[in-house]
């Protein structure tokens, strides 16, 4: 009972992170995005090319999509995404934290080799 009771009030106050990650992908969803036309759009609003983009970058791309989120919700789902906080975000933290599951798809590992078929020694 404590280990759900703990599970609860984890997840319970982490409710307004959950809504506003949902919302957001509605929202993108709406506008006829998904995660695999983020990396694209991410490339457009990353001006100086650095493969990170700040909240001002992310602002502007919030705006010029017409997503709908309001600056607050802008600013919070930037601090979400930006999990190591050093006021940028790259394209594999905005996918993954938008959408995991694609994200794995996406970004995943390959299949790793077996010492066989790499012609290295006996299978593994």
């Amino acid at each position: 009972v404590a280990i759900i009771g703990y599970q609860f009030t984890h997840i319970w106050g982490n409710r307004a992170q959950i809504l506003l990650l949902q919302n957001a992908r509605d929202r993108f969803s709406r506008c006829g995005i998904g995660p695999y036309e983020i990396p694209t759009i991410f490339r457009l609003f990353d001006f100086d090319d650095s493969q990170e983009i700040d909240i001002e970058e992310f602002q502007g791309m919030i705006q010029e999509i017409d997503v709908g989120l309001d600056e607050k919700q802008t600013h919070q789902l930037f601090k979400i995404i930006d999990t190591d906080m050093g006021g940028s975000i790259d394209l594999r933290e905005l996918v993954k934290t938008l959408y995991p599951e694609e994200y794995r798809k996406m970004y995943g590992r390959r299949p790793r080799q077996t010492r066989k078929a790499a012609g290295t020694g006996p299978l593994v």
